[in-house]
């Protein structure tokens, strides 16, 4: 019995697994994004901004919080209004999806219908924080072509052609 309802339980969430593990992704790029634009303008000498402490939070040696990241960046540079919106919304995600989302709502997952429109919330969600990881890795991508010469583009080719 025990099995059984463990395959059913599988086969009714997939939907609601597959969105909360994707949007889980999302949030860790995010995150690592802000790290690497940190990072890189600490290589560019911005005042504050240690090249080895933004290389140890890329690492992970150092913890830092998405939110903490945020306040770094607002700190050592000028964002744009617009920007700092996109990093506050998506912050504001973030921390739904990776600490309530499932909580939260755990009692609308065995009804279909609240399932489908948590989802659908989910998905909201994600789209926030794709936005502004959207917005920073431009500018990402741009200062890792000036520095190091990296091609992001290339690299974006070769891992989709893995997929295919």
């Amino acid at each position: 019995m025990d099995k059984e309802f463990e395959i059913k339980k599988k086969e009714l969430l997939n939907s609601f697994l597959i969105e909360t593990g994707a949007a889980l992704m999302d949030c860790q790029c995010f995150e690592y994004g802000i790290a690497l634009l940190l990072h890189h303008l600490s290589r560019l000498g911005v005042i504050g901004l240690d090249v080895m402490q933004t290389a140890a939070i890329l690492e992970n040696d150092a913890k830092k919080t998405a939110g903490q990241l945020i306040n770094i960046l607002q700190k050592h540079s000028e964002l744009s209004e617009e920007l700092e919106n996109k990093l506050v919304a998506a912050l504001d995600a973030r921390n739904k999806i990776i600490h309530r989302v499932i909580i939260d709502n755990v009692e609308k997952l065995p009804n279909p219908e609240s399932r489908k429109e948590l989802v659908k919330e989910i998905n909201l969600l994600r789209s926030r924080v794709r936005l502004a990881d959207k917005s920073i890795r431009t500018i990402v991508n741009e200062l890792g072509a000036a520095i190091d010469g990296f091609n992001v583009e290339e690299y974006e080719n070769e891992i989709k052609s893995k997929f295919y």
